[in-house]
C-alpha cells in the first residue's frame, strides 16, 4: 500500500538529486516520451541490463528529468490524498 511516508521518502530522494550538482530538465516531462528517449519494443533483460551498466547510455537530461519531474507529481500526491480521504 502507498503510504504519504513511502511517498515523502521518494520525495526526498527527488529533493536530494535537485540539491546535486546536475543537468538541465527536459523542457517538458512529455518530451520523456519521444522515441529517442524511449527502448525498442524487442529489448530483452539482457538489453535493459546492459543499458544500467552503461553511464552513456541515459543522457544527463534525461536522468534528472526523471527525478525532477517525478518529484513535482510525488509533492502533490499527499495534498490529492488529503482531499479525497485516501490518506494512510
Amino acid at each position: 500500500m502507498l503510504t504519504v511516508k513511502t511517498l515523502n521518502r521518494y520525495t526526498e530522494l527527488c529533493g536530494n538529486a535537485e540539491r546535486m550538482e546536475h543537468a538541465q530538465a527536459l523542457e517538458r516531462f512529455s518530451a520523456l516520451l519521444e522515441d529517442r528517449y524511449l527502448l525498442p519494443a524487442d529489448y530483452t533483460e539482457d538489453d535493459l541490463f546492459e543499458l544500467f551498466e552503461n553511464p552513456e547510455a541515459i543522457s544527463d537530461e534525461q536522468f534528472y528529468s526523471l527525478y525532477y519531474y517525478a518529484g513535482i507529481v510525488l509533492s502533490q500526491v499527499p495534498e490529492i490524498l488529503k482531499r479525497y480521504g485516501k490518506q494512510k
